[in-house]
């Protein structure tokens, strides 16, 4: 009986649990980001301006009618790093949607949208990083004199 009603569930219910939908994404890692580009004809629902990052401030870096592109820095917007691993570094964040109440409407159950991309990075491998240097300003020093004393810095 047992087995029958199993089959039953299945064939009534469909064995969704272990076919995990197209949420229309895709993501790509590189060396000081990563990109999730979220394809909005397969998320009919989603608003491309209403999704973000984990912070919530961190929006799609591209839009348009059809797709999302977020590009991800990998030290900001929320990403989590994890190093716990002697051979490389993980980084994740999560692309949201979360639908709005319409005010008088009927309510229509919405389930919100969540893509998580991870990034693995090689401990040994090669990192590309940028230095910002800030134009050095003109500084006097002491009381006005006849002489003036100015100090500049150098990256020299």
């Amino acid at each position: 009986m047992l087995r029958i009603t199993s089959l039953f569930v299945v064939l009534f219910y469909g064995a969704s649990a272990e076919v995990v939908p197209d949420l229309g994404t895709n993501s790509s890692c590189f060396p000081t980001f990563m990109r999730v580009e979220v394809d909005l004809t397969k998320n009919p629902d989603l608003v491309a301006g209403d999704i973000h990052l984990n912070d919530r401030n961190c929006k799609a870096t591209q839009t348009s009618p059809t797709f999302a592109v977020f590009d991800i820095p990998l030290h900001s917007c929320g990403t989590v790093q994890d190093g716990s691993h002697p051979d490389y570094l993980l980084f994740s964040n999560t692309v949201r949607w979360q639908p709005t109440p319409s005010g008088n409407k009927g309510q229509t159950r919405t389930d919100g949208f969540a893509s998580q991309v991870t990034c693995r990075y090689n401990r040994n491998g090669n990192v590309d990083t940028s230095v910002l240097i800030q134009p050095f300003e003109e500084v006097t020093v002491g009381p006005p004199a006849k002489d003036k004393m100015t100090a500049h810095s150098s990256t020299d």
